[in-house]
């Protein structure tokens, strides 16, 4: 993600396995994680989540039966506006 040159930090490198920072690989001799640390954090999985979120919400947009609802919720803001009068 972020990169300094040959000595400077590397904060997220996707090419690296195991997920875990660059530099950190990098001090540790590029030793993969031992099997009891999890390859992850908890805040890069939510991330992806989000992410994923993200392409289903664009996707889901797009839809007819997102079109659909949307035509329904219209109806509904009419019958209410009609009956308030």
């Amino acid at each position: 993600m972020f990169t300094k040159g040959e000595d400077g930090a590397v904060l997220y490198d996707s090419k690296k396995e195991g997920g875990l920072p660059a530099a950190s690989q990098k001090r540790t001799g590029d030793v993969p994680p031992a099997p009891h640390r999890p390859t992850t954090t908890p805040d890069y999985e939510a991330f992806e989540a989000y992410q994923q979120w993200l392409q289903w919400k664009k996707s889901a947009a797009e839809s007819g039966e997102y079109k659909e609802f949307q035509q329904w919720r219209e109806w509904q803001q009419y019958k209410e506006w009609k009956n308030s009068k």
